[in-house]
């Protein structure tokens, strides 16, 4: 075989079988009921007094007037008193690109950005209201689809807690919108703290979790982000 009919080839399986080199979301939890059929009411967590839908992607929030950039997944496992013991796993093969450990830091709470490149896109997924982080996760290590990284929890900074009854894993698959991110903060809200950088929620624009769990379940590993 000649090196330019081996590269032709190469090439060619490279553009017309993206399913060789697709590499498929995997769930945060071990809660699947987003694949049951009506299974929405034991996988999603509403909003106090809220029904359990507004704890999907979108304009969910407000009567519709705020947007929700990512998912709160329910808690399966509980301890004795109640709080909750789920594994967060690794949704993705990819690289820890931040780590916030105070939870007074955010309304996140302790959360977690992790960085991936799939079908030749930088994409980031986030894991939120964590109680723990497991100790070999640091910032710049790899970590491998379905590790566990963290323990579910209800960590936050917000005036209203999180009740035991609704913990949950708050979920985002994300776009970093600007590596300048400090600079535009630090000019436009001289007055306010900026404590993660890059990683500040507000530079992080979700796309919705659920679509994609539910496309690749339906493609399998013909699934491409790119065409999604």
């Amino acid at each position: 075989m000649t090196t330019k009919i081996g590269n032709l080839i190469f090439l060619t399986l490279f553009w017309c079988t993206p399913q060789i080199f697709s590499q498929i979301f995997r769930l945060p939890t071990d809660n699947n009921a987003i694949f049951e059929t009506n299974g929405g009411e034991k996988y999603y967590v509403g909003t106090p007094g809220k029904p359990w839908t507004s704890g999907m992607f979108g304009c969910v929030r407000s009567e519709g007037f705020q947007i929700h950039e990512g998912i709160d997944i329910k808690c399966l496992k509980r301890d004795s008193h109640g709080e909750p013991l789920d594994p967060i796993y690794a949704s993705a093969d990819g690289t820890v690109a931040y780590i916030n450990s105070k939870p007074a830091l955010s309304n996140y709470g302790r959360y977690i950005v992790i960085k991936h490149f799939i079908n030749g896109l930088e994409i980031y997924t986030l894991y939120a209201h964590l109680a723990e982080i497991a100790p070999n996760i640091k910032p710049g290590i790899n970590v491998k689809a379905g590790q566990t990284i963290a323990k579910m929890g209800r960590s936050t900074n917000t005036k209203t807690r999180i009740s035991k009854e609704r913990a949950h894993l708050h979920f985002e698959i994300c776009l970093l919108i600007n590596d300048k991110f400090p600079q535009w903060f630090s000019k436009n809200f001289p007055h306010e703290r900026n404590d993660h950088s890059v990683w500040n929620g507000q530079n992080l624009v979700g796309i919705d979790p659920t679509k994609i769990f539910l496309q690749q379940a339906k493609l399998g590993s013909n699934f491409n982000l790119r065409v999604f």
